[in-house]
């Protein structure tokens, strides 16, 4: 970038020392290039090399390299020299000289300057100084050509831009006469050129005046390979006037030949790249950028990548990353300037801590802001006469438990003094508070869930998260409580609509349990409260009756009956003294069956009978539920079955609700034939209905915990630990639940 200023100064002197003299600096018969000879002796649209700037200047806008283009008239006889070079955000830069030979020698010396203005727009300049003989005359050039090089236009969907992407419009006045006085000799080109594909052909149209005269010119271009193309042009439509020609490109090095049939004699130009070639540059400071990204130097990336895509404007990769760049500094700098506002309004006040603070956050954002350097040099006496008075004042924030106030005086604090070893001890006292404080709502709003207060639940949730956003238990409570608050209300229309069918049925049991099952989903449900309630008095009508029965078949031996009646009278009234006195009565005699069961499943393994140890199992956990010879019994014949017997046996467990036995025959089969996918889809099912089992014996305990029945909440947590050892609320829970029982136990 130091190039600029003395370009600049160069320019100027330039402009004030050439002499202005006769006004009309155009050269007829000069052409020079190959290229725009074989458009038809025009170069307002398609000619982006260094020879632009005697056609078009604008066209050196879209040259983004170092060149050096010379033609020649014929072989070893030099016409016309030019030189380009971009400077990346300034333009590409250019000059020229030719000297033409005849009765009068012509000189042409021309500097000027082509610059992208959008993405699509670009305008050049150019000052020729032209030597006639020995008078001399000064001019300028204008120019503009609309070419899109955003890549978005590329890529672009809309039918509009795919089809303007290959159009090129292109205009220029040149030979503008500096000097006020003299007659103006000026002249202009208008151009349009379209490609039909990213091969061709290309074609070119074009309009020049000079005067009162206007010429027309057509180009047809065709490049059937990369690297090679052939050219034709006409002027004026005359076919004296054709032109032919070829052009190449091998590396660096593009050499064009043409022929003119009008002045029946070649033309040669060739052109040199200077240098990497700017898809290369482009690539060199991508490069660049992502280093400068990775450092965490967001501005330095953010110039790389724009001198990247001042170099290659088509690479998509290119501009996504600068529109990343451009986002992220942005933001940065609104981050770094609501910071240095916040410090100033601290600053007014004197809260040197806080305004100290802030200076810090900036330098963590931007480590050679020397302001913020300065500022902070300035203000370190206050710093160190308020550092006390601070701290004191998050004490008594902490001890009010204002602990979100406390903790940013504290951090604010530490920011200015990392050292300072009291706020870094409060900090820590903090997040310990806040984090138990966190688990105390959570299990707040667990006592509440397994009430189905639900509202009361998620609000304890929510503060839960407000001190510890990272407690994932919670995030799902709160899911769990949306969902369920959509899964109950429909349920609970389909239990309204039970319990009326059965009480229209007069089965007033099964209208009582539909309406408590409402209350489970909704405790404060009025109309379900009511209808229990009635369907309470009509129930105990029933249950007397039942309970005659069981009484009427004791005193006629039928034990089996009266049995299964007790236990009905159970399941609806659990605390009925009397079922329960009989019920315990005959399971008396239980017990010798159990041991009958339990002799007849040995010896039927010993015979290898499997099904008959299998339903003697059954029998004997029936009669003797805590056998712990049962369980073993069952692995080991588990272990001598077929595998679809084994599927056989967990599919009918699941079926009827068994699930731990069903997922041990489940097991044993896989463990026989691990690739049925069938097994394991139905093993899956088992263990998602154990987990349903475990939450509904969790939240019974809670339950019971919540009405003080302390032993009643331990008997359902045990159940839920037997399912699942490593619960972690039923763990927790019983842990106080058993606390509790030894503090009652330790009163007077």
């Amino acid at each position: 970038m130091r190039m600029w200023p003395r370009l600049a100064k160069t320019v100027v002197m330039l402009v004030l020392l050439l002499k202005p003299g006769i006004t009309e600096a155009s050269t007829p018969g000069f052409t020079p290039g190959v290229r725009p000879l074989l458009q038809g002796n025009q170069g307002v649209v398609n000619i982006y090399d260094a020879s632009a700037l005697y056609w078009n200047p604008a066209g050196l806008a879209l040259w983004r390299g170092q060149q050096t283009l010379v033609s020649l008239a014929r072989p070893f006889e030099f016409e016309y020299f030019s030189l380009a070079g971009f400077l990346p955000g300034a333009g590409t830069f250019a000059t020229h000289f030719a000297r033409l030979a005849g009765e009068t020698p012509v000189d042409l010396f021309s500097i000027g300057l082509g610059k992208t203005v959008k993405n699509d727009w670009h305008a050049g300049l150019a000052i020729t100084h032209t030597g006639i003989d020995k008078t001399t005359s000064t001019a300028l050039s204008l120019g503009f050509i609309w070419k899109p090089l955003d890549p978005l236009w590329h890529t672009s969907s809309t039918p509009l831009r795919r089809f303007l992407v290959p159009l090129t419009l292109g205009v220029t006045v040149q030979d503008i006469a500096i000097q006020a006085n003299g007659e103006s000799a000026s002249k202009g080109s208008a151009g349009i050129s379209y490609a039909l594909s990213d091969r061709g052909p290309l074609l070119s149209y074009a309009y020049s005046w000079f005067r009162q005269q206007g010429i027309q010119h057509l180009g047809l271009t065709f490049s059937p390979f990369s690297g090679f193309c052939m050219m034709a042009g006409i002027e004026d439509f005359n076919s004296d006037h054709i032109t032919i020609g070829l052009c190449g490109t091998l590396q660096t090095i593009r050499a064009d030949l043409g022929y003119s049939f009008a002045t029946e004699k070649f033309k040669i130009a060739l052109a040199f790249t200077i240098g990497p070639r700017p898809e290369e540059s482009s690539r060199i400071a991508l490069d660049r950028a992502a280093l400068m990204l990775q450092r965490g130097e967001q501005k330095l990336a953010r110039e790389s990548a724009q001198r990247a895509f001042d170099y290659d404007p088509y690479n998509v990769s290119v501009r996504d990353m600068l529109l990343t760049l451009s986002g992220k500094v942005r933001s940065h700098d609104s981050k770094v300037d609501s910071l240095l506002a916040s410090a100033q309004e601290y600053l007014q006040k004197k809260w040197y801590i806080s305004a100290a603070a802030n200076y810090h956050r900036i330098l963590s954002l931007d480590p050679e802001n020397r302001y913020v350097q300065i500022a902070l040099n300035a203000i370190e006496p206050q710093i160190v006469e308020h550092t006390d008075r601070w701290f004191q004042n998050g004490q008594q924030y902490y001890e009010r438990g204002d602990y979100k106030t406390a903790w940013e005086i504290f951090d604010s604090i530490r920011l200015v003094r990392p050292t300072h070893a009291g706020a870094i001890e409060y900090i820590q006292k903090i997040e310990t508070d806040v984090q138990e404080k966190a688990q105390s709502f959570y299990f707040a709003g667990l006592g509440y869930y397994t009430q189905k207060k639900y509202t009361e639940a998620e609000e304890q949730f929510r503060k839960a998260l407000s001190l510890n956003p990272e407690l994932p238990e919670a995030h799902e409570y709160i899911q769990r409580i949306q969902q369920e608050r959509k899964r109950n209300q429909q349920a609970i229309e389909k239990f309204l609509i039970e319990a009326q069918r059965r009480k229209d049925a007069n089965d007033w049991v099964k209208a009582q349990q539909a309406y408590r099952q409402i209350l489970e989903l909704e405790p404060e449900h009025d109309y379900a409260k009511r209808q229990e309630q009635e369907m309470q008095g009509r129930v105990t009508l029933y249950v007397n009756q039942q309970y005659s029965r069981a009484e009427a078949a004791i005193a006629s031996g039928d034990r089996n009956t009266a049995r299964r009646i007790l236990r009905a009278i159970l399941e609806i009234r659990p605390n009925h003294t009397g079922a329960r006195r009989y019920l315990d009565d005959l399971q008396i005699a239980a017990v010798d069956k159990g041991q009958y069961f339990l002799e007849l499943s040995r010896f039927s393994f010993s015979e290898k009978q499997w099904d008959t140890v299998l339903s003697s199992i059954d029998s004997l956990v029936r009669y003797n539920p805590e056998s712990t010879e049962a369980p073993l019994l069952r692995r080991r014949t588990y272990a001598n079955l077929p595998v679809e017997r084994l599927v056989q046996i967990g599919r009918s467990g699941y079926l009827s609700g068994r699930y731990l036995e069903a997922l041990e025959a489940l097991n044993e089969a896989i463990k026989k034939d691990p690739g049925r996918s069938d097994i394991h889809d139905l093993r899956s099912q088992c263990e998602r209905s154990i987990s349903r089992q475990v939450d509904e014996f969790f939240n019974r305990g809670l339950k019971y915990y919540t009405e003080e029945k302390y032993r009643a909440a331990v008997i359902e947590w045990e159940r839920a630990l037997r399912l699942n050892p490593e619960h972690r609320g039923s763990i927790e829970y019983k842990r106080r639940a058993l606390e509790r029982l030894e503090a009652l136990n330790r009163l007077p």
